[in-house]
């Protein structure tokens, strides 16, 4: 469920489409990094914005108004107030009738900056919390078999017992204990069972 006021997550995999051609088409107008960079926080910031203004992703995304009034209140609201690159990106959502879809847009336009970046975002969870020395050799060595420059999110889960799992988009790679004394746990059964 969607807490009142904020934009929905998408689940629908049409919708992940269409959110990745608008935040590819918006990369493609950029010509630098730095650019970029400015645009995906912008983007990041008007998110957060409708998430904590109650009513506004309401507004913007009202199936009651029609169109035309929806690219009225997108100038209204944001000229001046970011620029003209989102703006245009904002119009053109509005006239479409995506504006529920900026959640996702902003998501996929950060992935894709990294890619163009040689960045890799890397979810890693381990048992403990890393060091400073222990997070510099993961850095490193995930660096070096990614071929890509990793951006760390690190979580602890004491119930890994040691070792970590780590995701990479779509993959996950579980070298826990946890994961291991369940395997062998497994492997036990089933050499019972036979």
């Amino acid at each position: 469920m969607v807490a009142q006021g904020q934009l929905p997550s998408v689940t629908d995999p049409t919708a992940i489409t269409l959110s990745g051609v608008y935040a590819e088409a918006a990369l493609g107008l950029i010509d630098t990094n730095a650019g970029a960079e400015g645009i995906c926080e912008e983007l990041n910031a008007i998110v957060e914005l409708m998430d904590h203004v109650e009513g506004s992703a309401e507004l913007l995304t009202a199936s009651l108004i029609s169109r035309d009034e929806r690219q009225r209140l997108v100038q209204r609201v944001f000229q001046g107030r970011c620029s003209e690159e989102v703006l245009a990106l904002l119009g053109v959502m509005a006239r479409n009738e995506r504006l529920s879809l900026l959640r996702e847009v902003a998501r996929q336009f950060r992935r894709m900056l990294n890619v163009r970046e040689g960045k890799v975002e890397v979810a890693v969870t381990t048992a403990v919390e890393l060091d400073g020395p222990g997070r510099d050799r993961l850095v490193a060595m995930l660096g070096e078999a990614l071929g890509a420059e990793p951006l760390l999110k690190t979580e602890v889960d004491g119930a890994l017992v040691g070792g970590a799992v780590v995701k990479v988009g779509d993959r996950v790679f579980d070298a826990s204990i946890a994961a291991e004394l369940k395997r062998l746990r497994q492997s036990i059964m089933e050499k019972q069972a036979s």
